[in-house]
């Protein structure tokens, strides 16, 4: 891995981890005017206070995971660097080192993905529907704000 490659590498790392507090957000929702709320499309959606509190201990809860990922990606991605400095870097383990580094990515893809799954199951069947339609209507372009 070239240092060029090992920054890109870095600045996708740090994306993640920029992106995984406002991970409740990427149901598609509009945001408020000025900010960047990420329960706006939930309450949109019609959620109770109760069902708001529960949606943001899911999240806090991916966000704590998720950092611990950030953690063991950085570690391994320093590895693949410190590979990368080799003359000769051994074949077999810069190829297990990018698997590993895949597996991380692909372990907090899916943890993302379970976590949009059980913010679903706090709605009942009206916000979902009311969700549903926020998210098409963002996606069209016509997000209500």
């Amino acid at each position: 891995m070239s240092l060029r490659d090992f920054g890109k590498t870095l600045a996708t790392l740090f994306t993640v981890i920029l992106v995984a507090p406002s991970a409740v957000q990427a149901q598609g929702g509009p945001t408020t005017a000025g900010g960047n709320d990420p329960m706006t499309i939930y309450r949109q959606a019609g959620v109770s206070s109760e069902q708001e509190s529960r949606i943001r201990q899911l999240a806090k809860d991916f966000e704590d995971q998720a950092r611990v990922k950030a953690k063991m990606m950085m570690q391994l991605i320093q590895e693949m660097h410190q590979l990368s400095l080799e003359l000769d870097p051994d074949e077999k383990s810069v190829v297990d080192k990018q698997t590993q580094i895949n597996q991380v990515t692909a372990e907090m893809a899916n943890e993302r993905v379970k976590l949009l799954l059980s913010i679903r199951k706090v709605l009942n069947t009206e916000q979902k529907q009311k969700l549903v339609a926020i998210m098409k209507q963002g996606s069209t372009g016509g997000g209500a704000q």
